[in-house]
């Protein structure tokens, strides 16, 4: 055949092909324009020539190794596509080859052609891997923690599959892998656990995924090797689902954990100790009693967890087995020791502290305590005496720096948490019925005259009158505040009308966490209209950051309602002065209150009196008037506040305890 006829031919076939071209909408979509069709018809004219004159080169085959990638990355079109019309081509020279024309056999050209698919079958082999090894590395997929692990497994296998030569194999028996292994440590165990009822179906699901990812890896090898391309191509898309599908089934236990962790964490903690008895230390770390409000709680933070970070690197690198979790301000960490029965778990503490003090001085980290208690020495109990047990342990003074808490220590917490929780079903069997009373303590001028009285709220409890420092404590740490504030303000209601004539003013104290809350602001709003109908001013105390926070409901409170607020505790926080001033300047905030430790001595000591004094004179400079001085129990603590260029109101023991309202009526009923 001539070079003539040979182009007649190719003329012809690639006419065939181009009817089914056009009627491939994924060919079609990649073609804009009649000049990119003619410059694909040229392409495709060299491209076939070559192979039915079998003149592919070597070049030839790795520069379609470029177009398969090509193909893939720039064009999405389908291999399966682009191999049918590879195909078709065959069967098309197979079908219609002159049979003068004895230069070309049919065997080397079925050879060159099954190059080609391959060739092609590679390029998009190549392609798929590296899209996937850079979704990798943007953390587009295997975003959490526990696939950190695989992640690393995975680049190295895909690393190894493009470059054999240069990259090792990594472990290809799942059982083995690092993953695996990963499967039975604390943290994988804790994780499962907080998936509840549906934790034993999922770890099959991530089992099965795991294996079936390595099972794929193992055929791309296989297939790699034997220059199977195709068939690569297809095991490397099964592999990449196993890793999404495992990818998927751990995010979700990871999600249910984070919904909840504090609480996953201890509930598991309780459980694994009772089924085996391998959790040996519970390390709770602290930063003394951190509180948010101090001016350097950010760097006391950041001391905390930089200590945190050493702690567990070091616990890491001695291949300890443990869980951690950082919650409000504490980091709880649980260590499973089994295997290392003479493990010097305090190396690990000395080692951090050291780094830590040679960065910020002794002075910043002599304030960390670590405390720490043996697991089986732990009573059985739930997961609400646990976190109480825990709660009392963080709140016991403790001088050495590392505290190792005794059975004896922890028993007595255990007998104090028993108390507190019949304390707690006391308390709601009260809330339920609303039957708490409210007791209410004189605020006098120093003449001795009630000019209003602090609402306080008691618990009635077998036959007797437990003071609010006996439960409150309770009532705050199980987040019942709203609930006990919305009681004192409905019991008020029915008390404000015995208190006409008594007192021309009454105090009620409400938690931070209520001011904000809707139910709660219509029910001030009510009890300041049944005052107003019995000539009392409701005056509502609140802390200084409080006053910062919700200004806006204040103010609307004192304008639309015409609610008065009194600063507690003034002079113990860290306000915003000129937003405080602007508050006292519309006299929505109108009267200041010192708290009792600050009055403590100041007859004693004239400079505890010269702080009271400052404190007392910012207080009038900025308009709130009267002051109150609570906790005054002698006839000298009201000589030294008497001395103070302010007007001073005093509540105390000296004057009156709190009392019932029928006693304060009887003490306080004018007698004209």
């Amino acid at each position: 055949m001539n070079a003539e006829h040979l182009d007649s031919f190719i003329k012809e076939m690639l006419d065939s092909l181009e009817s089914h071209i056009i009627q491939q909408p994924s060919m079609t979509h990649v073609i804009h324009s009649l000049v990119e069709l003619q410059q694909l018809y040229q392409k495709e004219t060299i491209w076939v020539k070559k192979l039915l004159l079998n003149q592919l080169s070597a070049d030839d085959f790795k520069r379609l190794n470029k177009i398969g990638q090509k193909l893939r990355n720039l064009y999405q079109l389908s291999l399966h596509d682009v191999l049918e019309l590879v195909e078709l081509a065959q069967d098309y020279c197979m079908t219609n080859f002159p049979s003068e024309f004895v230069e070309i056999q049919n065997e080397p050209l079925l050879l060159d052609i099954k190059q080609v698919k391959s060739q092609l079958a590679y390029g998009y082999f190549v392609a798929t891997v590296e899209e996937f090894t850079q979704q990798l590395k943007n953390g587009f997929v295997a975003s959490s923690k526990a696939m950190s692990l695989h992640k690393k497994w995975l680049q190295q296998l895909e690393e190894h599959f493009l470059t054999p030569e240069e990259t090792p194999l990594p472990e290809m028996e799942h059982s083995q892998c690092n993953f695996s292994k990963w499967l039975n440590t604390l943290e994988a165990k804790l994780i499962m656990h907080a998936t509840g009822s549906s934790a034993f179906d999922l770890k099959g699901n991530i089992l099965l995924a795991h294996r079936t990812l390595h099972e794929e890896a193992r055929f791309v090898k296989i297939n790699l090797r034997n220059q199977c391309f195709f068939k690569a191509l297809t095991h490397f898309d099964s592999l990449s689902l196993a890793f999404l599908r495992l990818d998927k089934y751990l995010a979700e236990a990871h999600f249910n954990y984070l919904s909840d962790a504090y609480s996953h964490f201890i509930d598991f903690v309780i459980q694994e100790n009772k089924r085996q008895k391998k959790l040996n230390y519970y390390f709770v770390i602290h930063y003394g009693l951190i509180q948010q409000s101090e001016l350097n709680y950010k760097q006391k933070k950041a001391v905390l967890e930089e200590f945190g970070d050493l702690f567990l690197d070091c616990l890491k690198q001695d291949g300890i087995d443990f869980i951690s979790l950082q919650h409000q301000d504490n980091l709880h960490v649980v260590l499973n020791e089994q295997q290392l029965l003479n493990y010097d778990r305090t190396q690990a503490i000395q080692y951090a502290l050291k780094r830590l003090k040679k960065r910020y001085g002794k002075i910043n980290v002599h304030p960390i305590r670590i405390k720490l208690f043996q697991m089986n020495q732990l009573p059985k109990c739930s997961f609400l005496h646990f976190d109480s047990l825990l709660n009392k342990m963080l709140k016991d003074s403790c001088e050495r720096q590392v505290c190792e808490i005794q059975s004896s220590k922890l028993e007595q917490y255990q007998q104090e948490v028993i108390s507190d929780l019949a304390m707690l079903e006391v308390i709601q069997h009260h809330l339920d019925k609303q039957s708490f009373v409210l007791h209410y303590q004189p605020i006098v001028d120093q003449n001795g005259h009630c000019q209003t009285v602090e609402t306080l709220i008691r618990l009635p409890m077998d036959n007797q009158i437990v003071q609010a420092e006996n439960f409150l404590n309770i009532v705050e740490y199980h987040h019942m505040t709203l609930d006990i504030d919305r009681v004192v303000f409905e019991l008020l209601k029915s008390d404000i009308p015995k208190l006409k004539g008594i007192t021309p003013m009454v105090n009620v104290n409400i938690y931070p966490q209520s001011l904000g809350h809707p139910e709660l602001i219509e029910q001030i709003i009510e009890l300041n209209a049944i005052c107003q109908q019995n000539d009392i001013q409701l005056m509502v105390e609140i802390t200084e950051h409080e006053a910062l926070i919700h200004d806006e409901i204040l103010r609307d409170l004192h304008q639309n309602h015409q609610t008065q607020f009194a600063i507690d505790d003034f002079g113990t926080g860290y306000s915003n002065l000129a937003k405080l001033a602007e508050l006292a300047g519309n006299h929505t905030v109108q009267m200041a209150k010192l708290d009792g430790e600050l009055i403590a001595d100041i007859a004693n000591d004239e400079a505890k009196l010269n702080v009271v004094r400052i404190v007392v004179d910012m207080a009038s400079k900025l308009g709130l008037q009267p002051v109150i001085a609570e906790f005054v129990d002698s006839q000298e603590k009201v000589a030294a506040l008497s001395s103070l260029p302010s007007d001073m109101l005093f509540q105390g023991f000296y004057f009156s305890k709190a009392l019932p309202l029928d006693e304060l009526i009887r003490h306080y009923k004018p007698t004209h």
